[in-house]
């Protein structure tokens, strides 16, 4: 079940800083063709990296320096156009993508990793990981309930494609609500129409009795068309029904916290948050009467977080409402060869912060409860595994 891979195709964008932009105008050939403003340069770039992103390309915001390629045009005989710049961001890229991995021996240990995340204070590594999470970001979604008040958020969802049919993934504690979900659109905010399902109210009649928390939409054409532009659908080729968890494989949960949502009059501000943790294999999963082959547990301290933006250490708000997906990065990790986009797993229902973790039910979980309704759709059946990997 959702096995295939897709070959990585990777793209590289030139990436200019605004002071530069005049003199990147005075010494191209085709300044004709460039934009006499740097933001409304800026504005069409952003609009290319949305466009490469939906077609499934990963893009490099590449920053190249106005006399770093004059240099590099005239000894390499070409002229200072635009065909030249995409090629001189692309060779910078190549160099970065072919860099050899580093011998295992000579990786930092944890005393020097300590060190170095010391001298990083105040740089914003975010970029580093951007061009990797940017297709898995734009495939979550904040949830919103209306209320006599107004729009209030509620949740997180990640919207996935099966063929030619349209879902939305998130926990049934959020189908729950009796009150109308929205999303945003093109043009505020849209009702999600379509077939709700999930698993089942336990006898109890609390849903913190339900170990699975499942719940989808399958969306109808009109929501799907009135999703706002950010947002992507997740192809097969971006999910991963088959990860086993051994203890520190590392793990990023999207979503747009409820703590972060602000009402400004009329508008509604919210934020999309990235937790990155480590998966686990111990005894909590006892005692949270869960297993490994349905669940996914990704530890998180919340007062050791570190914010990539700055390298400071930083406590994010109690992430309520993070119902979105759990990612998971390559188990080649710290190899650079392996640093690609991480695949889709499981779909976070819940943040136990006495146990440190996030709990979430695993995809393959989802897909079974979708082709039960859903037989035509292309799913196959899970062979399920014989045994889990050895904790490391």
């Amino acid at each position: 079940m959702f096995s295939t891979n897709k070959p990585r195709r990777a793209t590289a964008i030139p990436w200019y800083r605004s002071e530069q932009w005049q003199r990147w105008r005075e010494i191209s050939h085709d300044r004709d063709n460039m934009s006499e403003a740097y933001e409304a340069w800026l504005e069409g770039a952003n609009d290319a990296v949305k466009q490469f992103t939906k077609s499934g390309i990963e893009v490099h915001r590449v920053p190249i320096e106005v006399e770093e390629f004059v240099a590099w045009a005239r000894s390499n005989g070409m002229k200072t156009d635009g065909h030249a710049r995409a090629e001189f961001a692309s060779s910078k890229l190549s160099e970065k993508l072919l860099r050899p991995d580093i011998p295992a021996e000579m990786l930092p240990d944890s005393k020097q990793l300590k060190r170095i995340m010391e001298q990083l204070k105040g740089r914003d590594l975010a970029e580093v990981w951007e061009p990797y999470l940017r297709r898995p970001a734009a495939s979550v979604c904040p949830i919103f309930r209306q209320t006599p008040a107004g729009l209030e958020q509620l949740a997180s969802g990640t919207l996935i494609r099966i063929a030619n049919t349209h879902f939305l993934l998130t926990a049934a504690h959020v189908t729950d609500e009796k009150r109308p979900l929205m999303v945003p659109a093109k043009k505020g905010f849209a009702q999600i129409h379509g077939l709700f399902a999930g698993s089942q109210l336990p006898d109890s009649g609390s849903r913190k009795d339900d170990r699975y928390d499942i719940a989808y939409a399958r969306l109808e054409p009109d929501t799907v068309s009135s999703l706002h532009d950010d947002f992507l659908f997740l192809e097969q080729f971006d999910c991963d029904t088959f990860d086993e968890v051994a203890s520190k494989d590392a793990y990023t949960m999207i979503g747009w916290p409820t703590r972060r949502a602000n009402k400004k009059g009329n508008a509604l501000e919210s934020e999309i948050v990235f937790i990155s943790g480590e998966g686990i294999t111990d005894q909590r999963y006892e005692h949270l009467k869960c297993d490994r082959i349905h669940h996914l547990l990704v530890q998180h301290r919340r007062n050791r977080s570190v914010r990539y933006s700055t390298m400071l250490g930083t406590q994010l708000p109690l992430p309520e409402g993070m119902s979105g997906g759990v990612f998971a990065w390559s188990k080649e990790l710290p190899k650079l060869s392996a640093l690609v986009q991480p695949k889709l797993v499981a779909i976070v229902t819940e943040y136990h912060q006495s146990h440190n973790v996030f709990l979430a039910t695993r995809l393959a979980c989802y897909l079974m409860a979708i082709k039960k309704n859903e037989p035509s759709l292309p799913i196959f059946s899970i062979p399920r595994p014989d045994s889990q990997r050895n904790s490391s």
